[in-house]
């Protein structure tokens, strides 16, 4: 019995193969340029914030509560651990 060597693959085997090859990074290249436009079309977006909706948005703090608060706090004696209840 001989040994028979593997046959060769036909030239259009190879190009059915490279052309599916050059289809898949089409669509990859497709898919990074589509996710590319996205971020920055977003990023874009987030930059045009209307400053009139942040103002009504932001809650005005009452600096003399604050102030009676905190000087509250830090007068505050608390009683000793050892002390019974």
């Amino acid at each position: 019995m001989r040994a028979t060597t593997p046959q060769r693959s036909t030239s259009s085997s190879r190009l059915v193969s490279i052309g599916g090859l050059g289809l898949v990074l089409l669509v990859i290249a497709l898919l990074v340029a589509f996710t590319a436009q996205t971020i920055f079309s977003a990023f874009r977006v987030s930059n045009e914030v209307d400053e009139s909706l942040l103002q009504s948005g932001t809650p005005r703090i009452n600096q003399d509560k604050l102030d009676s608060v905190y000087s509250n706090l830090n007068t505050k004696v608390s009683p000793p651990l050892d002390a019974p209840l």
